[in-house]
């Protein structure tokens, strides 16, 4: 595959996140509702789209928990493939999805889904825990979406997740203040995937970017950990944008600004219009998109596959080609299904399979 610039995702591509970002999860929900998902049910958060931010996930999945003990009677493969089906997509597409389902059964008649979702590796009955505002146990038995949401508490959610995730000397230091509660911090549980002879092969042959959904701070930690130097101009992180992925913009964005990544058919064109008086100086358009600038984004979920996507068609004076890995929550044959069926350009192993990739 031809590159003249590389891309790489951070979680699930760079360094490990499954015993952080996900454990974190998981156990705010836990900690803050008494019940919570189980951790395949993240991957289908994840490959409904929109979750590039893993606090707007922990939101919709609290949701979905809260839903449950209301009287939603859909479980967690219905409530994403519903989510996966909407238009807007993420959060937007949860909150969604339950007022239509709240429109259709009114959650009434239906009593507490605990021990549903104990069955279902939700976490044990009967051993719930206190929340901010209350034991969860309280929460409305026949509401319906207003008052679902009128139990959840987006500031908490990530106030609890911060804190379990940075940890407590972490949390006083980025977040600027003093954590809820102590945590030693999933942080620093993230195994680093990549490996040196990989990166140095990678700058030493591409320019190379960073397209991440962590916030800048918990981005630079990652990459020093996995020994990745990337200038400032050519990261992408949360706080540089709104859109989130799979939205083009921020792809688009790294390929302006790699020095000589211009369009190779604008500076072919460039050439022919100075030679006009030369036949044979004149390129075809065929032959000149076959010289567009290339750039392989490299993640580890399907909307990093669609931003690719997305921006070729936003794009289309460069290539754009989508690569998956096999390092984060898609594994396996059926993780590489997944990809293919997606439109990846190719799926690996891992990471450290890339440079043999590339020409």
């Amino acid at each position: 595959m031809h590159a003249d610039a590389v891309v790489l995702d951070v979680d699930g591509v760079l360094v490990d996140v499954a015993d952080s970002y996900r454990r974190a999860i998981i156990e705010t929900i836990e900690r803050r509702h008494g019940d919570t998902i189980e951790r395949a049910t993240i991957q289908r958060f994840k490959d409904a789209g929109g979750f590039n931010n893993d606090w707007e996930l922990t939101d919709a999945a609290t949701l979905f928990v809260l839903a449950r003990e209301a009287g939603y009677s859909g479980d967690a493969v219905e409530f994403t493939d519903a989510i996966a089906a909407h238009e807007e997509g993420g959060l937007a597409a949860a909150r969604a999805v339950l007022r239509e389902a709240a429109g259709r059964e009114g959650f009434d008649g239906h009593e507490s889904r605990s021990d549903s979702l104990a069955t279902e590796g939700h976490g044990p009955s009967g051993n719930r825990k206190p929340t901010a505002s209350g034991d969860s146990q309280n929460a409305t038995r026949s509401g319906d979406a207003d008052s679902v949401e009128a139990e959840w508490d987006p500031d908490g959610v990530r106030e609890t997740f911060q804190a379990l995730y940075l940890g407590t000397e972490l949390y006083r230091e980025i977040e600027g203040g003093e954590p809820p509660f102590e945590a030693p911090g999933y942080i620093h549980d993230e195994p680093v995937i990549v490996e040196p002879g990989t990166i140095e092969r990678l700058q030493s042959g591409f320019s190379v970017g960073v397209l991440t959904g962590r916030p800048a701070a918990e981005a630079e930690i990652a990459l020093e950990r996995a020994g990745l130097s990337v200038p400032e101009e050519h990261r992408f992180t949360m706080d540089d944008w709104a859109e989130g992925k799979p939205h083009p913009r921020a792809l688009v964005t790294l390929a302006e600004r790699f020095d000589g990544l211009e369009s190779r058919s604008d500076s072919i064109a460039n050439q022919n219009a100075s030679r006009s008086g030369d036949a044979d100086s004149v390129v075809t358009e065929g032959a000149a998109d076959s010289r567009r600038a290339s750039v392989v984004f490299v993640g580890d979920t399907l909307d990093d596959v669609r931003t690719a996507t997305n921006a070729a068609e936003s794009d289309p004076s460069r290539e754009y080609h989508g690569v998956g890995v096999l390092t984060g929550g898609l594994t396996g044959e059926s993780g590489r299904r997944k990809y293919e069926a997606e439109g990846a350009a190719a799926v690996l192993d891992s990471v450290n399979d890339l440079p043999d990739l590339l020409e």
